[in-house]
Order: C-alpha cells, then sequence, then structure tokens
C-alpha cells in the first residue's frame, strides 16, 4: 500500500474527500465500530469510524484513510497493476515509476490529469461510465475533469507591411487538451482572433472578435491587429489559451527601402492569360493584401518580355511577406544564388508546392526564346511543356529548374514589385 498525503489548511474540507473515495472505490459503506486489525467476512466492505475509513479484504479490517490533526488525508492506495476491466471501473491505483495515481475506466489505466484549473474543489465522483468528474461550486454541478493547457503553439512575427492596414497573422492549431479552454487577446491596434475548424480557416467556427471565448482541441486559431499610421513602428498582439500566451508582433515599412517579393497562394495549369494575364494575377493578389506598387509575375515567353527586359532593376532589398531578404538588390537577385529560398506564399504560409512557372534562366533572361511556355501561356494541354523553378533552394534552380506538362495543375506563381 502507498502512503499519500493531500494537504489542506482546513480540516473540515477533507471530510467529503474520505467520503467520496470510499464511495468511488468500493461502494456503499457501512456504520459500526471496529478498528484496523479486527476481523470481517465482509470482502470489499468499508466503514467509516471518526477519522478513519477502513476496509475489509475478507478476513481483516484494514485502514484506508485518516484525517490527521494538521488537516492532511492520508490515502492508502493500492501499488499492483492488477488488470483493469469492467469489474473494478472507477478504482484507483498508485503508479510508483511516474508517480502519478490513475483510475481504471474499464479497459486502461488512466493517469488522473494534473492541470485541474477550472474545478474550485478537490471533490471527485464516478458516473459509472469511466470518467471521473469533479465538483465546480461556481456551476453548483459534476465536471469532467480534464486538462484545458494546449500545446505550443507560435505566431510568424511580420515586418515592413503598409501602413493603416490590417493584417492577419498565420493559422495555429490547437493540440493537447483534452477539454475547452479559455481564449483571450490583448495588446495594441485593436486585436482580435477568429477560430476556425481547418488550416486555411475556409470555414469559421467563431468569427473576428476581441472579447474572451474558449477553443477546443482540433481547431484552429488566427489573429489580426491594425497597424500603426507611422513608419516603422511595432504593434504586438498578445493572445492567451488556457494558461499559455503567445504574441504576434507587425511592423511597418521604412518607404523606399524594399521591394515586395511573394507567392501567389493560388495553383495554375499553363494557360493563366497570357503573360498580361499572369502579371494581372499578381497586381490582384497585391492589392488583396494592400501592398503598394506594381506587381509583375516572374515569368518570360521569349527575350522581348522576359524580367531583363521589363522589370525594373531595383538599387535595395527584395523582402518576402514577413520582411526576410530574398536578395540584396537586382544584381544579388540575378546573381543565380539568393539570400534565402523563395518559398514565402502571400498568406505568409511557406510554399510546400515546390514548383513555379517561369521560363527564366537565372540571369533575368528566357531560358527558351518562345518554346516551353505552354504557347504563351495560353495553354493547359497535356501536349504543350512550360518551364519551372522550385523554391526550395536558393541556387539557379530557384527559377531554372525543369519542364512540366501544361496541363499540370499544382504550380504556382512568383511576384515582384517593380
Amino acid at each position: 500500500m502507498k502512503v499519500t498525503y493531500i494537504s489542506s489548511p482546513a480540516t473540515q474540507r477533507f471530510a467529503p474527500l474520505t467520503f467520496f473515495l470510499a464511495v468511488l472505490l468500493f461502494g456503499n459503506i457501512t456504520v459500526w465500530a471496529a478498528s484496523p486489525g479486527d476481523s470481517c467476512s465482509n470482502n470489499g466492505g468499508m466503514q467509516r469510524e471518526n477519522a478513519q475509513t477502513l476496509i475489509c479484504d475478507g478476513s481483516t479490517w484494514n485502514l484506508a484513510t485518516e484525517l490527521e490533526t494538521d488537516g492532511r488525508v492520508k490515502l492508502r492506495i493500492n501499488e499492483e497493476a492488477d488488470p483493469c476491466d469492467n469489474s473494478i471501473i472507477g478504482q484507483l491505483r498508485f503508479e510508483p515509476e511516474v508517480g502519478t495515481i490513475d483510475y481504471c475506466n474499464g479497459s486502461d489505466w488512466v493517469p488522473i490529469p494534473k492541470i485541474l484549473t477550472h474545478l474550485s474543489d478537490v471533490n471527485i465522483s464516478n458516473p459509472g461510465n469511466g470518467t471521473l468528474l469533479g465538483w465546480d461550486s461556481g456551476s453548483g454541478e459534476w465536471v469532467a475533469i480534464c486538462s484545458n493547457l494546449p500545446d505550443d503553439f507560435n505566431f510568424i512575427d511580420v515586418s515592413g507591411v503598409n501602413l493603416g492596414n490590417r493584417l492577419q497573422s498565420n493559422v495555429q492549431p490547437i493540440t493537447g487538451s483534452s477539454c475547452s479552454s479559455s481564449i483571450s487577446i490583448s495588446g495594441d491596434g485593436s486585436p482580435q482572433f477568429r477560430v476556425c475548424s481547418d488550416p486555411q480557416c475556409g470555414s469559421v467556427i467563431k468569427n473576428w472578435r476581441s472579447s474572451a471565448s474558449t477553443i477546443d482541441a482540433g481547431q484552429y486559431v488566427q489573429i489580426s491587429l491594425l497597424a500603426s499610421s507611422e513608419n516603422l513602428t511595432v504593434r504586438t498582439a498578445t493572445l492567451t489559451i488556457g494558461s499559455v500566451s503567445r504574441s504576434w508582433s507587425v511592423t511597418t515599412n521604412n518607404p523606399g527601402s524594399y521591394k515586395r517579393v511573394f507567392v501567389v497562394n493560388n495553383e495554375f495549369k499553363g494557360d493563366m492569360g497570357g503573360l498580361a494575364g499572369a502579371d494581372q494575377i499578381c497586381q490582384d493578389r497585391a492589392v488583396a493584401n494592400s501592398y503598394a506598387g506594381t506587381f509583375y509575375a516572374w515569368l518570360a515567353t521569349d527575350s522581348s518580355d522576359d524580367p531583363e527586359s521589363r522589370f525594373t532593376r531595383a538599387s535595395v532589398e527584395y523582402r518576402d511577406p514577413i520582411g526576410q531578404v530574398v536578395a540584396y538588390d537586382w544584381a544579388s537577385l540575378t546573381s543565380g544564388g539568393l539570400a534565402k529560398y523563395f518559398d514565402m506564399r502571400e498568406d505568409v504560409l511557406e510554399d510546400t508546392g515546390w514548383d513555379k512557372w517561369t521560363n527564366v534562366a537565372a540571369d533575368g533572361t528566357a531560358k527558351y526564346n518562345g518554346t516551353n511556355n505552354c504557347l504563351g501561356w495560353t495553354s493547359s494541354s497535356n501536349a504543350q511543356m512550360g518551364h519551372v523553378g522550385r523554391s526550395n533552394t536558393s541556387g539557379e534552380s530557384w527559377t531554372d529548374h525543369d519542364l512540366m506538362p501544361c496541363d499540370s495543375d499544382n504550380i504556382r506563381l512568383i511576384c515582384i514589385q517593380q
């Protein structure tokens, strides 16, 4: 038997605890005078005498719990690893190797959760189905004992954003908790959060709000805040789920200090309405994300319309949507080696699709002059080929990688500010 103490400054608080453990483990309590060591025949029977609870093992009364004079309850819990089945559902055991108290749910020994922040009392009840309940004095109800502590989550800070725009963070999955957790937000820029059922927030469970709410494991969360109206100013929001708090910072840009680059979220076949249609896709996505300026697709049909011929040759840095430097200037962009992978989508998620339509060599010129361009980016036929780059490298193949059939439907575009 293992002796365990549960402390409390108030002796009376543990009278119900002693009683609940007796009922939980052994059912009804019979009250008559007996002492530890006395003989008995009612195997599993129990009686409560003054500050002691006794259990009959079939021949002898044994001490199960005892109320100490300093207000602690001494518990005696079985250390034996008896098989858990329906015959002992709800019973407790002590697991000395890991220091936990487990309960039988009818098939498995399950550790009693240590995080009970929503419970105000220590009473526990067994409803007979293997679920442990705790008495919530606030609601006056028995509630399921569970953990509201989620696994860690993080938001990607963003820099170089336009003044006064409302920005949205990356979407984060919430895992690890076994019951609903409280969720709240605080900080600068009138921060809000929303709860979704998928990683893209295509299905919203709780729309944008600033007031506290709840979130369950398996759901997703996203933050938004209003960027400052002043240059180079940081605003930070802090989201708290259960007892875990994580922050997200947004820094406004320094006008003229860099050019924006991003990968379009959507995937395309080779027919994008020609080069002009691809440019319009980039411009539309830039406007949707509140990116100022003119954006062109990093794309070519031949030497007359390649980036070398039509792009502005910037002397400032090229940065992705979260402010990371992709290239230090035009010479760096067309040198064959980037400062980092060209893999950040407009929604600030890393692109795992890899391939991008380009027909552009590492130096910014057309890779093929009038061929391997999906008939001028107007064909989605399997009989036609288009040239692609790959975003998981900073070498020349970021723009000059391979040929793909024009009916491939999982290829994206790179967009660059002029």
